[in-house]
């Protein structure tokens, strides 16, 4: 399953805030302390647009490690 994503995007771009961090991948450690791509993250100035990679709209069912890693970040205010 896949939600759309692109039109997430598309919105938050209308926004027009600066593009601060061009799309990457986000890492987080899995059960195993391996990196693990978490998804991708783009920054703008106010906002951050970041998906999870294979989520579809029950992230914490469909990636629980990778949500509750975004969680914990945006929680404590961490990059991502």
């Amino acid at each position: 399953m896949a939600c759309n994503f692109l039109g997430d995007e598309w919105f938050v771009e209308s926004l027009q805030q600066k593009v601060e961090v061009a799309r990457r991948s986000w890492i987080f450690k899995d059960e195993d302390g391996q990196d693990q791509i978490g998804g991708f993250v783009k920054e703008f100035a106010n906002i951050a647009f970041l998906t999870i990679k294979g989520a579809g709209h029950m992230v914490p069912t469909d990636q629980p490690r990778a949500a509750f890693n975004m969680m914990q970040r945006y929680l404590n205010r961490q990059p991502f």
